[in-house]
C-alpha cells in the first residue's frame, strides 16, 4: 500500500463542500509558494518556469524543459508532479491552520473531468475569489480562464473523453510522416518543441490533455499558453489526471511501457523540496508505488456518443511507410466556425497496396503545418465523411478525434531550429471507420470529406450559450489535410 493517496478533487468537494481540508491546504501552500522569490526553485514562478519560459529568457537544464510530442511526455510530467507534490507538502509544514494529519499525508488531488455528473466543471474552490475565512484572497482563483468555465460552465464531453486514447494498444511508434504514434507519443530524442516539430502528439496528449488546456484557458488564458499554463493551480490537478490515465492504460491486457533503453534511461533534472538539484530517469518513475503514491479511483470511461465505433485498431501499424493518396491543395483557416474540405483520392501505388487485398491495412487523416500566433482557446472535433443530413455533434462514429493547439506558439517559433519543419501535426487513425463504411458501401475511393467543428464549453446550468460564442476567434492555419494509406 502506498503511503499517499491522490484523491479525486470533485470527490473531496462533494464530501466536504468547496473547502475540503486537502483542498484548502493546497490553496494555502500555493499562497506561500507564490510569495517566494522567482529564483527560488520552490517558488510558484520557478515551478512554472520548469515547464516553459517565454522567448528571450535564460534557460538551463532545470527550466523550459517540458516534453511534448514525444514518448517522454508521460514520464517527464510524472517526475514534474512528483517533485512539485513534495514542494507543496514541505510548504504545508509552515501553516499552523493545516492539521498535522493533512500536513503529513497531503497528496496532489486529480481532476477527473470525464466521470460525468458535472465533474467537467471547475471545482468550486477554483472559482471562489476568497478563502473560507472571507478575508484572504484565494490563491487557486484566477481571472485568466475561459469566461464560461470561470463562471461554472463545463468542458464539452468530446474534449475530456480519454476512451480513444485508452483504446490504443501500443505506447509509442517511430514518427513516420502520415502514420500513427500510439498512446504515449512518438519515438524521439529530447523534444521540447525544438527537435522534432513534425512529430504528432500521442493519443493521450491529443485528448484529453491538449483539449483541456485550451478549454480551461480560452483565448489568452493561462492554461492555453505553453509558458504560463502551470501558473494556473488547476494545471496540476489536470496533469495528475493525465498521470492517472497512464496507470489505467497499463492495467489493460497487452499494454506495456517501452522496453528500449533510449526511453528507460532518459534523465530528467529537477529540484527537490529543499531546492537541491536531483536527477531521475524514466525507469525510476514507471511505477507510482515506487514513488509512494496511488490513485483513489480507476474508471475506464466510455466514448462520448456510445459504442466506440471508428476507434483506432489496438495493434501497432505495419512496418512500411504510409502512402499519401490525397490532400488539399490550399491552406485552410479556422476561425471558430465549422469548415469542411473535400479531398480527392487516388489508388495506392506503392507498399500501401497489399498483395492480398484491394484496400490498405490502415487509413489515416493527417492535419499538417498547423500555425497560429496563439492558442485560440478551443478545439475542433474532426469528422470524416459526415452525412449531409447529420449535425456533427450527433454523428459520433464519424468523429475521429480532436484538433487542439497547445504549444502552437512554440511550434512555429522561427528562432528555434525545427528540423522537421514548423507548425503542429495531428494524425487520426480512421481505419475502423473506413472499414465500416466500405462494408456498408458508403466509402468513396475517389473522395473523402473532413469536417472541423468547434468544441466550446457548455454554459453554466440555467444559462444559454453566450451570444458572441459564434464570433471569430484567434485564427489558426492548416497547411494541408492529407489522407494516407498504410
Amino acid at each position: 500500500m502506498a503511503d499517499l493517496i491522490r484523491r479525486d478533487i470533485w470527490a473531496l468537494e462533494e464530501e466536504a463542500g468547496a473547502w475540503h481540508p486537502i483542498t484548502e491546504a493546497y490553496a494555502r501552500a500555493v499562497g506561500i509558494m507564490q510569495a517566494r522569490q522567482p529564483d527560488d526553485p520552490t517558488s510558484w514562478a520557478y515551478q512554472a518556469a520548469v515547464h516553459g519560459v517565454p522567448a528571450g529568457l535564460p534557460r538551463d537544464q532545470f527550466v523550459d524543459q517540458c516534453q511534448h510530442n514525444t514518448w517522454f511526455f508521460l514520464p517527464w510530467h510524472r517526475t514534474y508532479l512528483y517533485w512539485f507534490e513534495r514542494v507543496v507538502r514541505a510548504a504545508l509544514q509552515e501553516i499552523d491552520e493545516v492539521s498535522h494529519e493533512v500536513r503529513s499525508s497531503w497528496a496532489l488531488p486529480y481532476w477527473n473531468y470525464d466521470r460525468g455528473g458535472g465533474s467537467a466543471a471547475l471545482p468550486p474552490a477554483f472559482i471562489e475569489p476568497m478563502l473560507p475565512d472571507g478575508e484572504t484572497a484565494n490563491p487557486l482563483f484566477t481571472e485568466l480562464r475561459d469566461p464560461s468555465i470561470a463562471s461554472g460552465g463545463e468542458l464539452h464531453p468530446l474534449a475530456v473523453s480519454a476512451a480513444r486514447a485508452l483504446a490504443e494498444g501500443f505506447f509509442a511508434h517511430d514518427p513516420i510522416p502520415g502514420g500513427s504514434v500510439g498512446f504515449g507519443g512518438p519515438v524521439t530524442g529530447w523534444n521540447h518543441f525544438d527537435e522534432s516539430a513534425d512529430a504528432a502528439p500521442g493519443a493521450l496528449e491529443q485528448t484529453p490533455h491538449n483539449a483541456v488546456h485550451g478549454g480551461v484557458g480560452g483565448p489568452g488564458g493561462l492554461m492555453s499558453a505553453f509558458d504560463t499554463a502551470p501558473l494556473d493551480p488547476v494545471f496540476w490537478m489536470h496533469h495528475a489526471n493525465i498521470d492517472r490515465l497512464w496507470a489505467e492504460w497499463l492495467k489493460q491486457d497487452g499494454r506495456e511501457n517501452p522496453p528500449e533503453s533510449a526511453w528507460a534511461d532518459e534523465p530528467f533534472d529537477f529540484h527537490d523540496e529543499s531546492g537541491t538539484p536531483v536527477r531521475m530517469m524514466s525507469s525510476e518513475v514507471v511505477d507510482p508505488g515506487r514513488l509512494e503514491y496511488e490513485y483513489e479511483e480507476a474508471a475506464v470511461p466510455a466514448l462520448f456518443g456510445g459504442g466506440g465505433e471508428g476507434m483506432s485498431p489496438a495493434q501497432p501499424p505495419p512496418d512500411r511507410p504510409p502512402e499519401l493518396v490525397g490532400a488539399t491543395d490550399a491552406p485552410l483557416t479556422l476561425e471558430g466556425r465549422a469548415e469542411q474540405v473535400a479531398i480527392p483520392l487516388s489508388e495506392p501505388a506503392g507498399p500501401a497496396l497489399r498483395a492480398d487485398a484491394s484496400e490498405p491495412a490502415r487509413v489515416y487523416v493527417n492535419v499538417e503545418g498547423i500555425k497560429g500566433d496563439q492558442n485560440p482557446g478551443l478545439s475542433y472535433a474532426v469528422y470524416v465523411n459526415l452525412p449531409d443530413d447529420a449535425h456533427a455533434g450527433t454523428a459520433g462514429h464519424h468523429h475521429v478525434g480532436n484538433l487542439s493547439f497547445f504549444g502552437i506558439e512554440r511550434a512555429q517559433d522561427v528562432d528555434v531550429d525545427h528540423p522537421g519543419g514548423h507548425g503542429l501535426r495531428y494524425v487520426f487513425d480512421i481505419t475502423e471507420l473506413a472499414n465500416e463504411l466500405r462494408a456498408e458501401g458508403r466509402w468513396d475511393p475517389a473522395q473523402a470529406r473532413v469536417t472541423f467543428e468547434p468544441i466550446r464549453p457548455l454554459p453554466p446550468p440555467g444559462q444559454e450559450e453566450a451570444a458572441g460564442a459564434a464570433e471569430a476567434v484567434p485564427p489558426v492555419e492548416i497547411g494541408r489535410v492529407g489522407i494516407y494509406y498504410q
